[in-house]
């Protein structure tokens, strides 16, 4: 979704600037990001474990059955024949990339360093390890 945000905000933003700077965007929308991820961290071990279920996006990606199985395991629903075929529809309508790709280059589109960055959610990447970092 932040690459959906800027995307939008860039193209709001030519309704009443002639430039844009892409770096007040990057950080315009990064903020938010970073206060949610912070909630997250702080309230984490407020939650009942039993109701908590972490299903990581590159996971999702690399095997959608197991981690959706998982998931209505966890939450102690069935994953019948009719839900397999409901994600399988929807997952073949959806092919990642249908639409295109955006991708950054932190450095070149918005002028932000990586390494500040990554350093900034590095409290994100302490509490949950399996998250891969893919900030370059």
């Amino acid at each position: 979704m932040p690459s959906v945000d800027c995307l939008a905000l860039e193209n709001a933003t030519r309704f009443w600037r002639k430039t844009i700077e892409y770096s007040s965007i990057a950080e315009y929308r990064i903020d938010p990001y970073e206060r949610l991820l912070r909630g997250c961290v702080r309230d984490r071990n407020l939650l009942d474990e039993s109701r908590v279920y972490d299903l990581y996006f590159d996971r999702l990606m690399a095997d959608p059955f197991g981690g959706l199985e998982a998931l209505y395991r966890k939450a102690g629903i069935p994953f019948d024949d009719q839900t397999r075929a409901a994600f399988e529809q929807a997952i073949a309508a959806n092919k990642r990339g249908k639409h295109g790709l955006l991708e950054y280059d932190l450095r070149g589109d918005f002028d932000l360093d990586p390494s500040e960055i990554r350093e900034r959610f590095s409290f994100y990447f302490e509490q949950f390890p399996e998250v891969p970092v893919e900030v370059e």
